[in-house]
C-alpha cells in the first residue's frame, strides 16, 4: 500500500460570499451605497463609544472597596501590636501585598479575612461602621470552682 492513497490532493478555492447592500437601490454592491453605509457604521461606532464613555464616567460597574474606617483600623491595630505588614500577613498566611491593598483601599473586602484579622490584631473590623476600630474584650478566664 502506499501513502498517497490516504490523502486527497484535489484543489479546493474559496471564494467570498457577494455583498447586498439593501440601502444603495442598484444592487450591484459598489458605488456609493457603500460609502453611506460606511458612514452610518462610524455613526453608530461613535454612539457606542460615547455611551461606554458614559458608563465609565459614572462608574456603575466599580466594585466595593475598602472604607477609610476600616482602612484606618486595621492600620492603627497592626500598629498597636508593633507589627510590619509583612509580619501580619505572615501570620494570615497571605501575601503583604493583600495588607498593603487593605491598608490603601485598593482591596475587595473578604469577609473571612477580615474575621483572621480581627482575631489577630485584637481590633473590630467586621460590622457596623461606628464599631469599627474599637478593641475586643479580652476573654476572661473561667474561675476554678473548689
Amino acid at each position: 500500500m502506499s501513502k498517497s492513497n490516504f490523502q486527497d490532493w484535489n484543489e479546493v478555492v474559496f471564494h467570498k460570499k457577494p455583498v447586498k447592500n439593501s440601502k444603495a437601490g442598484s444592487g450591484s454592491g459598489s458605488g456609493p451605497g457603500l460609502k453611506k453605509a460606511s458612514v452610518v457604521g462610524n455613526t453608530q461606532q461613535k454612539q457606542e463609544s460615547a455611551h461606554l464613555r458614559k458608563l465609565d464616567e459614572a462608574e456603575v460597574g466599580r466594585h466595593k472597596t475598602v472604607s477609610s474606617t476600616l482602612r484606618q483600623a486595621i492600620s492603627r491595630g497592626r500598629a498597636e501590636k508593633g507589627m510590619k505588614q509583612k509580619e501580619l500577613a505572615n501570620l494570615l498566611n497571605v501575601k503583604s501585598t493583600v495588607i498593603q491593598d487593605y491598608e490603601s483601599g485598593k482591596a475587595i473586602p473578604d469577609g473571612r479575612l477580615l474575621a483572621r484579622m480581627e482575631r489577630v490584631l485584637g481590633v473590630k473590623l467586621t460590622g457596623k461602621k461606628k464599631e469599627q476600630g474599637k478593641k475586643l474584650p479580652t476573654k476572661k478566664e473561667p474561675k476554678e470552682s473548689k
